[in-house]
């Protein structure tokens, strides 16, 4: 059974990019996940350039649009263990710029 291990969040209106500290706990079989929110004005929708934890990369999982909104989800399997900051950056400088990290164990390596 998988579990929740802790939760980031981040806000930073008007700017091209959001850096969240997030402690990853020394659980077995982590994932960690990040959920990024975008809203700008006349519908243009600004999508994740990349988003990275202590400096490595993590995959896409999907992005949709609705409105002036695009939200996206993003994960990296087996992030270090410890203190690190989730850095998002996006394709130009929406409105405004929010993102969540949470981190979950026990869970399934081969597909996520």
């Amino acid at each position: 059974m998988i579990k929740i291990g802790n939760n980031s969040t981040g806000i930073n209106n008007g700017a091209s990019s959001v850096t969240i500290s997030h402690t990853v706990g020394n659980n077995s079989d982590r994932i960690l996940v990040v959920g990024v929110q975008a809203r700008d004005v006349n519908a243009i929708k600004r999508s994740v350039s990349g988003i990275t934890y202590n400096g490595v990369a993590l995959t896409q999982i999907r992005g949709q649009e609705q409105g002036s909104c695009r939200v996206e989800l993003w994960y990296l399997l087996a992030p270090s263990v410890g203190t690190f900051n989730v850095v998002v950056t996006m394709n130009g400088t929406p409105v405004s710029l929010s993102a969540g990290v949470t981190d979950i164990y026990d869970a399934m390596q081969q597909t996520p």
